[in-house]
C-alpha cells in the first residue's frame, strides 16, 4: 500500500510557514472551517518584520469566540487598507520587486473577499491556494464545509475527528503538531485503525530578513517577499528533518 500522508488545517489570515510546510509535506489537505473559531490560537493574527523587529497584525472578526469558522467575517471598519499600508511601509513597493507583487496579490483576494461577503474562511482559502500554487503544491486540498464526507464526521471528539477523516481519504498517515499529539489524539486508536501519527518537526532556516534579528516563523508573507521561490522552498523543505 502506497504511503499517504493527510494533514488538517484551520484557516489561518497570512499563514506562518510552518503552517505551509505542512501542506507540502502532505498529499492530502483539509482545510477544517466547519469548527469554531479559537482566537486564542492565532487564527486572525500574522506576524511580519520590519527594521524595528516582529509586528503583529490582527484581523477584527465579527462575533464571539463561537462564532464558526464558515460563517466568520471581517469587521467593516477599514482594516484592510491599514494592513496593506503597514505592509508596504515595512517591505518598501518598488515597481517590479516582490514585495510589491505579493502586497498587491494579498491586497486583491482582500478585495474580493470584502465586496464577495467578508468571510474570513474563503478569504484564508483563496489566499493558501494562490501560495500552494505558486510553490509547485500539487496535492489534494479539501475544505472541509464543502465535503459531504468530512461534514459528516462532525460531532465526533476531535481526536476521532481526526482519525476519521484521514481514513476517508485513504491516509497512512495523519500529519500533526506536537501540541496536537501530546493534548487530544488518542495514539492508541490511531494505532489499532492502522494509521500512522507523524509529528511536524520543522526548524525554521535562517535567512535574511528586514530585521537585524532574525524572526522565526513568521508569516507565509516575509518568506515570499524576502526569498525567491527556491529559496523560500529550501527554507521550508530543507528545514524539515
Amino acid at each position: 500500500m502506497a504511503r499517504k500522508i493527510v494533514s488538517i488545517y484551520q484557516p489561518c489570515y497570512l499563514p506562518p510557514m510552518h503552517y505551509i510546510e505542512r501542506v507540502l509535506q502532505s498529499d492530502v489537505f483539509v482545510l477544517l472551517d466547519d469548527v469554531q473559531l479559537n482566537r486564542r490560537v492565532g487564527q486572525a493574527r500574522a506576524h511580519v518584520a520590519g527594521k524595528q523587529g516582529r509586528v503583529t497584525l490582527t484581523v477584527p472578526v465579527v462575533g464571539g469566540n463561537r462564532v464558526m469558522l464558515d460563517e466568520a467575517q471581517f469587521a467593516d471598519n477599514g482594516w484592510e487598507r491599514k494592513h496593506i499600508r503597514t505592509l508596504k511601509g515595512l517591505y518598501g513597493y518598488k515597481e517590479g520587486s516582490r514585495a510589491k507583487e505579493w502586497i498587491d496579490k494579498i491586497e486583491e483576494i482582500m478585495k474580493i473577499a470584502i465586496a464577495r461577503d467578508r468571510l474570513f474562511s474563503p478569504f484564508c482559502d483563496d489566499l493558501l491556494r494562490v501560495v500552494l500554487d505558486y510553490l509547485g503544491w500539487q496535492g489534494q486540498y479539501i475544505v472541509a464545509s464543502k465535503d459531504e464526507l468530512v461534514s459528516g464526521t462532525k460531532g465526533t471528539d476531535p481526536s476521532t475527528r481526526m482519525l476519521e477523516i484521514t481514513k476517508i481519504f485513504g491516509g497512512t498517515d495523519y500529519l500533526c503538531g506536537a501540541k496536537a499529539a501530546e493534548q487530544y489524539l488518542n495514539l492508541d486508536e490511531f494505532e489499532q485503525n492502522g494509521v500512522n501519527v507523524l509529528v511536524q518537526n520543522w526548524k525554521p532556516r535562517e535567512y535574511k530578513q528586514k530585521c537585524k534579528t532574525f524572526e522565526p516563523n513568521l508569516s507565509i508573507v516575509d518568506g515570499l517577499i524576502m526569498l525567491s521561490r527556491e529559496e523560500l522552498l529550501e527554507s521550508l523543505i530543507g528545514g524539515s528533518p
